[in-house]
């Protein structure tokens, strides 16, 4: 592969500029690689009138089908566009509500203490009003901020806490930190107390809820798309207008030294300009475009990213269905694939009539729990490792019924009145539940017995079709690994042992189901099979 690839890419581009749809649509991947490799591309002239034929044939040998045909290189394209392009126009005069005085003065602006951003959110949350609660039990609270009551709208503010503030937009909650120790996640959640001096802090007049889920995105490690552009050569406030022009999500990270400032954007709007100290122009109420371009300052454009604690994913995906959606028959048999290929294909798609939340907040949530993540894992790459390592027909009970999984449930209580629900579950089209999966932060002993014992009570309780049970963390210890092979001894059985059966945990004399150690870190998932 080489540049011929993004000529291919920009003729694309310049395909749907010009026609108003891509060169080639199709209702899956598969097809559309398919029609990529076969079928001839109709010119954009087809369904758009007054394209010019020169500009039409340059993006037709663009988007030739051998690399060869296209233009050699991207200086080669330029050469023959170049006689097409046409004098810019004069811009036209702006009107006081285009210009970016306009846009800038109704952004309101917050300046707090501190110059990391754990301490510069946490300033700006603790102006807004206080509601103490008093010592309160945490886990009933926390569900109730989670509620979303039909008569009002659902709670966006902060809770703060000991040592710890949590946030929440509209009722979900977006990020746990520590000002004091720069911890987030559930490192903070986790390190709750059982009851807790709390206070409530609805975000205040004039504050748009949207700021709460920003202010979570700016304490994880960003992701910069233009890094360290400098205020003395780039027209930031340009730049700003230019981030809401393209509906930028996210922030404008402004630095001097150890000051700290960020233009936040919620879908192209801007919601709020946030400042920490040490900026020249502090509290003296000149708008940050005045002064920014003499200040010294340096500039990250950040998007925003959807992080959330476990705790928000149980709360807001308790049993939230999942329709697994397999590569269609007919893709398939167009395309010389593989089974890895297919594997790959493989999505667990939010059901269109869940009561859970609806929309790209559903689509965010679902994305990021790490229990979607597992639950794909098991129905798409599996069964590929078991066959290359010849294991399938050890782990039967598991495996066989993975093809005829068609429902994922999150965060599914197989028994509600026995302990906390499982992570994930899986269901044939019949309906019955096949596979439990959990995730535990630390891979001991105890986690493993309790894992174990609950997975039990499920199949004693009624599940007598489940035949996998999957425990993953970062990774277990010597302990956990002991705790594992002694419930394989203790509930194993003849019948097993004379079938080669690989993990295999006894609940009857003809009974049972296949418990799975998994380690997950970097991306990647690792069994952990008995030998």
């Amino acid at each position: 592969m080489d540049g011929r690839a993004d000529i291919y890419a920009l003729g694309a581009v310049l395909y749907e500029a010009l026609a108003g749809h891509p060169p080639f649509e199709a209702a899956t991947v598969y097809a559309l690689i398919h029609q990529v490799q076969t079928q001839a591309l109709t010119p954009p002239s087809a369904g758009a009138a007054g394209i010019p034929a020169a500009l039409e044939a340059i993006v037709l040998r663009a988007l030739a089908k051998h690399p060869e045909e296209r233009f050699g290189t991207a200086h080669e394209m330029a050469a023959v566009l170049a006689p097409l392009a046409v004098s810019p126009r004069a811009p036209a005069s702006r009107t006081p509500r285009q210009g970016p005085e306009r846009t800038l003065l109704s952004v309101p602006t917050v300046w707090a203490e501190g110059t990391t951003p754990q301490e510069v959110v946490a300033g700006a949350v603790r102006q807004w009003p206080a509601s103490p609660l008093g010592r309160r039990p945490i886990a009933p609270l926390l569900n109730q901020l989670a509620d979303r009551p039909l008569h009002a709208p659902a709670f966006s503010g902060a809770l703060e806490l000991p040592g710890a503030i949590l946030l929440f937009c509209d009722g979900v909650l977006y990020e746990a930190f520590s000002p004091e120790t720069g911890a987030v996640g559930d490192a903070v959640v986790g390190g709750l107390a059982v009851e807790v001096d709390a206070t409530l802090r609805p975000v205040a007049p004039g504050v748009e809820p949207r700021s709460v889920a920003l202010f979570a995105s700016l304490l994880r490690e960003p992701e910069a798309l233009e890094s360290w552009l400098d205020a003395a050569v780039t027209d930031l406030p340009r730049l700003s207008l230019k981030l809401a022009e393209q509906q930028f999500d996210g922030a404008l990270r402004l630095t001097r030294g150890p000051a700290l400032g960020f233009a936040l954007y919620s879908k192209g709007a801007r919601v709020l300009d946030l400042f920490g100290e040490g900026w020249p122009a502090a509290r003296g109420g000149a708008r940050w475009d005045q002064w920014i371009g003499a200040s010294g300052a340096r500039a990250r454009v950040e998007p925003r990213r959807a992080t959330f604690p476990s705790l928000s994913f149980r709360q807001q995906l308790a049993e939230c269905p999942l329709d697994v959606v397999r590569p269609a028959a007919d893709a398939k048999a167009s395309l010389r694939s593989d089974a890895a290929a297919e594997a790959q294909a493989l999505r667990l798609a939010p059901r269109g009539a869940s009561p859970h939340r609806s929309g790209s907040m559903l689509d965010a949530l679902v994305e990021g729990d790490p229990a979607q993540g597992s639950a794909r894992w098991l129905l798409a790459e599996l069964p590929l490792q078991f066959d290359q390592f010849g294991r399938s027909a050890r782990w039967r009970k598991l495996v066989e019924a993975l093809p005829r999984v068609t429902e994922v449930r999150l965060h599914h209580a197989p028994t509600r009145d026995r302990g906390r629900p499982f992570d994930a579950a899986t269901f044939d089209g019949d309906g019955r539940l096949r596979h439990l999966l959990d995730r535990v932060a630390m891979g001991c002993r105890s986690a493993v017995d309790a894992f174990v014992e609950r997975v039990i009570v499920a199949k004693e309780g009624g599940a007598r079709d489940l035949g996998g049970a999957l425990l993953f963390a970062p990774r277990f210890d010597e302990e956990a690994l002991d705790a594992y092979l002694g419930a394989l001894r203790s509930r194993g059985s003849l019948l097993g042992a004379l079938s080669h059966r690989e993990g295999f945990v006894r609940t009857s004399a003809s009974d049972g189901f296949h418990l799975l150690l998994v380690e997950e870190g970097d991306g990647k998932r690792r069994p952990l099979v008995p030998e």
